[in-house]
């Protein structure tokens, strides 16, 4: 049975500040922006090759200085537009054929922070996940997705979606010209444990040139903090792919739209099933806000692995599905094997 739940109204205490076929990247002078029973098998090898894509090195020169959200901008910041899904057909789910076609892998395991008696994670509270501020210099448009702490050799990548780094309906890339910002267990205009600015965005080759939904997966990699990685300040959730697209999620962010508000973090839980070729879809009447939000298995509220993002939706208005791409070699595992040394 599917459920939607709200987590418990109680704010995080004793916290202190602190693909596809290949990835789209493009260089920036001050940012490389890249548009580019549950068994675990061992750690996944980095042996894979990358390409970038070398007609997009000129296509941007400048990119906003990182520079803190007030609570302000962050209460009212808009959801980005959660885009809607194509309706499947009965040969788009048919032609499903990820489930025996490689072999599970695990990128990574999850970790807990070095610094324990800074963080506690609270029931249905995991200040791994957090929102995603987007803000474009010279003006006051904050628009927000989720994200979660994903573990890498490089201790400092977020998981979102594709469309929050590259966004084909406005027609801009999130980054040129704009501050990217993740923060982890974002609560009714705070941030507990910091704002983690990004110097890095990745999605798909197929998200960016084609809005693919099937490789609508993305990237962040963000600064230290006072020398401190994202990593060693908040543990992470691992990440794996090529696992049955038929399984048991948690689905967890914050959807701001209808009667969510963007302030707290929301979870839906239940079985996957096939949408269409290389997506899975969950019922869950999340909103707009929550792209990017984690499907997560082996979940307990504190460790997990991220096995699949929050995507696109059934409808805008009154969502009865959420869906993420199925998380293969060709999309997460390409971007993350490229990325994950930072």
């Amino acid at each position: 049975m599917e459920n939607t739940v709200t987590a418990p109204q109680k704010a995080v205490s004793s916290v202190k500040n602190l693909r596809s076929r290949k990835s789209f990247v493009i260089y920036l002078a001050a940012i490389t922006l890249a548009v580019t029973g549950f068994t675990i098998p061992a750690q996944a090898s980095p042996d894979v090759a990358s390409e970038k894509s070398p007609s997009a090195s000129e296509s941007f020169s400048t990119l906003a200085a990182p520079q803190d959200l007030t609570r302000e901008e962050m209460l009212n910041a808009i959801p980005l537009d959660a885009p809607k899904g194509p309706v499947a057909k009965p040969s788009d789910v048919s032609s499903f054929t990820t489930d025996a076609t490689e072999e599970p892998v695990v990128g990574s395991h999850p970790v807990e922070p070095e610094q324990q008696e800074d963080f506690q994670i609270q029931s249905a509270f995991n200040p791994q996940i957090g929102k995603v501020f987007m803000r474009k210099a010279g003006t006051d448009t904050v628009i927000s997705c989720s994200g979660s702490v994903i573990n890498s050799e490089g201790k400092n990548m977020v998981l979102t979606a594709g469309h929050c780094n590259y966004n084909h309906t406005s027609g801009w890339y999130i980054g040129a010209n704009w501050n990217w910002t993740f923060v982890p267990g974002y609560d009714h205009g705070r941030s507990p444990y910091g704002q983690w600015h990004a110097h890095t965005l990745v999605t798909t080759n197929d998200w960016y040139n084609s809005r693919d939904f099937n490789d609508d997966v993305g990237l962040a990699l963000v600064n230290s903090r006072y020398g401190v990685s994202l990593v060693s300040a908040m543990g992470a959730l691992g990440v794996t792919w090529g696992r049955p697209a038929i399984g048991q999620f948690t689905v967890q962010g914050y959807p701001a739209e209808g009667k969510y508000d963007g302030q707290w973090q929301h979870y839906c839980t239940g079985t996957s099933r096939h949408h269409s070729t290389n997506q899975i879809e969950l019922s869950c009447d999340m909103t707009r806000g929550v792209s990017g939000s984690p499907w997560l298995i082996g979940y307990n509220t504190s460790s997990g692995y991220a096995n699949g993002v929050a995507s696109n939706i059934d409808r805008v208005v009154n969502p009865t599905v959420l869906r993420s791409p199925y998380f293969s070699s060709s999309n997460i595992g390409t971007i993350y094997n490229e990325y994950r040394y930072g």
